[in-house]
């Protein structure tokens, strides 16, 4: 094969990688602004005591997995209706919206917020079935072994992206601007690229 159709075929299943990416990131990011957030008396959830903020961290960690479950398999079933590009640009939107309800909830003090768009996160990270299965298709016998270890580089890479981004971009002392608001800002302009990139090169019968 020669390096143009190597580049060709790459550039096919960039979009799906990208979208598991952000699927991953919606897992880890969370971690280190919650912990500080549920455990430091910030206006969220100022005038709750220690036992009710562990139980709103606790959900919090919760409500990803826990939808998650739910919508991997609808999403599967929606797949089949609606065809892969369709869903996964929903999912795409979903996660976009998610983090900017998180982002907006810290910002305007909504827990309401905050654990909606955590719940909607989980429950549009179902597409990563939708896109592994559309990188093996696109696969060829010559490209299956390769393809397969983006997907692992791709997922690892999204869970160390999230702590990453949420550790770093949540700390004002690094930068003024900085706040534990900005890392679902951030994740929510990486989703809303993610989106474009889906609608404009995701091709239907290859990926």
């Amino acid at each position: 094969m020669s390096n143009s159709e190597k580049k060709i075929r790459f550039s096919r299943i960039a979009p799906c990688l990208l979208a598991i990416i952000v699927d991953n990131l919606g897992f880890g990011l969370v971690y280190p602004v919650f912990a500080s957030l549920f455990t430091e008396r910030t206006p969220l959830i100022s005038g709750a005591g220690p036992e009710l903020r562990a139980f709103f961290l606790g959900l919090s960690y919760l409500l990803y997995p826990l939808c998650m479950f739910f919508g991997a398999s609808f999403l599967g079933d929606l797949s089949d209706m609606l065809g892969r590009k369709r869903v996964v640009l929903i999912c795409m939107l979903g996660i976009t919206i998610s983090f900017l309800f998180m982002g907006f909830g810290i910002t305007f003090t909504s827990l309401f917020l905050l654990l909606l768009g955590r719940a909607l996160s989980g429950l549009f990270a179902g597409s990563q079935p939708i896109v592994q299965a559309s990188i093996i298709d696109q696969s060829t016998s010559e490209t299956k072994a390769f393809n397969m270890s983006l997907i692992g580089l791709t997922l690892s890479l999204g869970l160390i992206l999230g702590p990453i981004i949420g550790g770093f971009f949540s700390d004002p002392e690094l930068a003024d601007a900085f706040g534990y608001s900005t890392p679902f800002y951030i994740s929510a302009a990486i989703a809303g690229i993610c989106v474009l990139w889906v609608q404009f090169s995701f091709e239907e019968n290859c990926c």
